[in-house]
């Protein structure tokens, strides 16, 4: 209902995503209780010794997603952020087989 951008995401619900959301099917509401939970995965980060990049999950996202579709379109309309600011953000160099592997995590 509210982005930044004024313009919706249209995120694809990927086979990983799917498996990851089907133990919450028919149900409505949040399936996360905390208002900011990457700063609940920043502070689990911390507890494990583990460096939690800020907004890392989405970083990971727009770098794997542009590998694996090699489309910076497509990328930034999922994401809801111009062509322009993918390229400058989510460029990394990953590979395609690397992204196939990320969108491949199941719980």
């Amino acid at each position: 209902a509210v982005s930044k951008t004024g313009h919706r995401r249209l995120v694809p619900i990927l086979p990983n995503l799917r498996a990851w959301l089907e133990p919450y099917r028919g149900r409505t509401g949040p399936i996360v209780a905390y208002k900011r939970p990457n700063m609940q995965l920043c502070r689990l980060g911390q507890k494990a010794g583990v460096q939690w990049r800020h907004n890392g999950l989405r970083h990971s996202f727009g770098s794997y997603r542009v590998a694996v579709t090699k489309s910076i379109d497509q990328t930034s309309l999922e994401m809801g952020n111009s062509p322009a600011m993918v390229k400058k953000h989510y460029l990394e160099f990953v590979t395609e087989e690397e992204g196939k592997r990320w969108f491949s995590v199941v719980p």
